[in-house]
């Protein structure tokens, strides 16, 4: 097919079809706001924000640079310096555990297969 044809052909479908104003998103556009309700605005907290300890709260900047949040006492410390959430210590944790475990099982299983390579070893986990 020829190349001008077919760009032809794709603009012409493309020009048919409705713009996306015309396609009913009131529904969605419904479900969202009245999913947030006066008591549901009240009650979030921000993803980025961080509460120091002095129990002040900062949201996170770009390059871990906190601004105030409903005060205005600065930052003692970066959000970089300040305690990470427990999930993502314990998952920090698990990680470093698991690849911790498998370099000493690849190092048991060496010393009683001298004769298989480490990477023998590791492709057979």
């Amino acid at each position: 097919m020829n190349p001008l044809r077919l760009l032809l052909v794709i603009s012409v479908v493309f020009l048919s079809l409705p713009p996306v104003e015309s396609r009913d998103a009131s529904s969605i556009h419904k479900r969202v706001i009245d999913h947030w309700s006066v008591e549901r605005q009240r009650a979030a907290i921000p993803r980025d924000l961080v509460i120091d300890h002095r129990g002040l709260g900062y949201l996170k900047g770009k390059g871990g640079v906190l601004i105030p949040y409903g005060h205005t006492v600065k930052a003692d410390v970066d959000a970089r310096f300040l305690m990470e959430s427990p999930v993502v210590v314990i998952q920090r944790f698990l990680k470093s555990a698991i690849w911790i475990l498998h370099k000493v099982v690849i190092l048991v299983l060496h010393t009683h297969f001298p004769q298989r390579s480490p990477m023998s070893l590791a492709s057979s986990l």
